[in-house]
């Protein structure tokens, strides 16, 4: 008899101390997601617009990417654009020389 009584104040002691450990448990997750999320919140307000420039510089590094798998063909005309513009250029700097 006393020992089944004994067995059963241990299964109580022992139910209160994991009850207790497992809500600390929860308590420090709690205060730890709302910590980092002050954290996060302070860092996008205050670097939120060079974040938005990193994210845009993101977008065109991909867009030039996606530029690079066309095929041959919409790249040789990209060039032949190009070096037709740069031949204007050309003219036109060395007119304004001339006028100079």
């Amino acid at each position: 008899m006393i020992l089944a009584l004994f067995a059963i104040g241990m299964s109580v002691a022992f139910y209160f101390k994991t009850t207790d450990s497992s809500n600390q448990f929860y308590d420090n997750i709690y205060n730890f997601t709302q910590k980092t999320s002050e954290i996060l919140g302070r860092i996008e307000e205050r670097f939120g617009e060079r974040l938005k420039h990193l994210d845009e510089g993101y977008g065109r590094i991909q867009s030039q990417f996606e530029g690079i798998t066309r095929s041959p063909g919409e790249i040789e005309k990209k060039v032949a654009e190009t070096k037709g513009k740069e031949e204007e250029v050309k003219e036109s700097l060395q007119n304004v020389l001339k006028e100079r």
